[in-house]
């Protein structure tokens, strides 16, 4: 019987914003081809399907932005933990 050198982590909590925002680019990459070829040849089917694609773009670029502003927030609730400006922490999280 073998064993199993089970070295990567399953953790969903992290999130590599690398990917979200490449994903979120090549996905605007496409939908602009599409929106082209439609144009071009007059494909309502490539035009629907861009428009569901910007749809998707949207999404992912909303999830990066939310990435983001979490990690943000989440640094200023460490810093007020450690340095005493939870006093501080009502005023400076709607400037993240």
């Amino acid at each position: 019987m073998g064993h199993n050198h089970h070295t990567h982590s399953h953790d969903k909590s992290v999130i590599n914003e690398g990917n979200l925002l490449i994903s979120a680019l090549l996905n605007l990459i496409i939908t602009i081809a599409e929106i082209i070829g439609g144009i071009i040849s007059n494909s309502l089917a490539l035009l629907s399907d861009a428009l569901h694609n910007l749809g998707d773009t949207s999404a992912v670029t909303i999830a990066y932005l939310a990435n983001l502003i979490s990690k943000r927030i989440t640094a200023i609730k460490k810093l007020s933990d450690t340095k005493g400006l939870r006093y501080w922490l009502p005023l400076l999280t709607p400037l993240s």
